[in-house]
């Protein structure tokens, strides 16, 4: 079998043709397993392993059976079959061992059992993703019917602004973070937050919506939207904390929970005054631009997107100073975004295949999803970025001010001999190969 399949860094995206031949290779495998452990166990002790492992057949045939009429495939799904295909093999292999050597019966009988119980719990696992995606398949022909969610504002499903997004969970020692990974609803590649051609229209985004775990919709310059993030204001009991239900009813604007359950976004009409793409300050963040929020339609305010900007100016305001006032009034000039180039695009293109593809992908949004610290992930950003590159540091500096991270920090002095942090990052972000 293709080593391929029982490795843990195999890339996401995977062809049809591909998943095609692992499913053949799977039950020709078995198969001739099966076959070398009849010629040493007689058929009436090896009768219950055989039924499981047609049933297991049937089951994993019907599941990319359903895969292909769903036009949703999920190489995790076949991943991790991959994973006890092994143990499947190892126990077969046990029993031709156990009966070649007459080892007692007592051996035999648990090796025939293991085996058994490894075919019926392949079977299982394929039983309930045909399950799963029925259920998403209704989902997806229940949303078609009714059109979406219409609590969610018809200003924002105008928009041709509509990602999916899916989450996944990155590791770091002790530390367990999840991540929204945006996607592309035309084509199931990841999108990017400033570039228009990796999103769709809410049709779209709803047709896809079953094979993800949910919609989000992406903040740009050119819109009048801007998003304001609550974090953690929702208890077990579903009561909201006073000074998030205070920001509620001052903006009243639609408001709905988070897919946690545990937050709240809402969404105005409104500018920064001083073009900045957004700010946060402890468990709020406001975004205008370069930022996408997972959209729910779990409406707690059913309120179509009302212009907030007196509301916004006071809520800024009350935030940025607090950020301000710990930095030295040094010289400083706005941050100057910038236009990708033909070669940045193919790094980026490389740099997103990468075995922790994801994670740069989602830094580059202007997620924090590495270590969670937004200074420490600029600089794995960078340093990723310089890997690639051989240290082309004005390349690096131009991609990251085309990003989501981008923002006034990266051309403030920071030090006393006028360097800014995005200098300081950038040198410190060096690669010595």
């Amino acid at each position: 079998m293709n080593q391929d399949m029982y490795e843990d860094n195999m890339y996401e995206e995977i062809s049809q043709e591909e998943l095609d031949a692992w499913e053949a290779q799977f039950y020709q495998e078995s198969t001739q397993e099966m076959a070398k452990t009849e010629k040493v166990v007689p058929e009436k002790d090896l009768k219950p392993v055989k039924e499981a492992a047609k049933n297991m057949t049937t089951q994993m045939k019907g599941y990319r059976q359903m895969e292909q009429d769903c036009g949703h495939s999920q190489p995790e799904v076949w991943k991790e079959h991959a994973k006890k295909q092994k143990t499947i093999n190892q126990n077969l292999s046990d029993c031709r061992e156990a009966y070649e050597q007459e080892k007692p019966q007592a051996v035999k009988q648990t090796a025939i059992q293991k085996a058994r119980d490894s075919f019926a719990e392949a079977g299982k696992a394929f039983k309930e993703q045909i399950q799963k995606l029925n259920q998403m398949y209704a989902k997806e022909l229940e949303a078609q019917r009714k059109g979406g969610s219409t609590m969610i504002p018809r200003a924002l499903r105008e928009c041709a602004q509509w990602v999916v997004w899916k989450t996944f969970i990155k590791r770091q020692g002790k530390k367990v973070k999840k991540v929204k990974m945006p996607y592309d609803p035309k084509t199931g590649k990841p999108a990017q937050v400033n570039n228009p051609l990796t999103w769709g229209t809410y049709s779209e985004a709803c047709r896809a919506a079953y094979r993800y775990d949910g919609l989000g919709f992406v903040f740009t310059a050119d819109d009048p939207f801007v998003g304001i993030d609550i974090d953690h204001c929702i208890d077990e009991g579903g009561h909201i904390r006073a000074d998030a239900q205070e920001l509620v009813d001052r903006f009243d604007s639609y408001c709905e929970k988070s897919p946690s359950g545990t937050g709240l976004h809402i969404i105005i009409a409104g500018r920064f005054k001083d073009g900045q793409r957004g700010i946060r300050k402890d468990a709020i963040e406001v975004y205008a631009q370069d930022r996408y929020f997972t959209v729910t339609g779990n409406a707690i305010l059913d309120a179509p997107v009302r212009n907030g900007q007196a509301e916004l100016d006071e809520l800024v305001s009350r935030i940025a100073p607090a950020v301000k006032e710990a930095k030295k009034p040094a010289a400083r000039k706005k941050a100057e975004p910038a236009v990708l180039k033909g070669s940045d695009e193919k790094l980026l293109e490389a740099l997103f295949q990468q075995k922790n593809g994801r994670i740069l992908q989602a830094l580059y949004n202007g997620e924090d999803a590495w270590t969670g610290d937004r200074s420490r992930d600029d600089l794995y950003f960078c340093w990723n970025v310089n890997f690639r590159n051989g240290n082309d540091l004005a390349q690096t500096d131009r991609i990251f001010r085309a990003s989501g991270r981008m923002r006034d920090k990266w051309d403030e002095v920071h030090w006393s001999d006028g360097t800014t942090y995005g200098q300081r990052t950038l040198a410190r972000s060096y690669n010595k190969r």
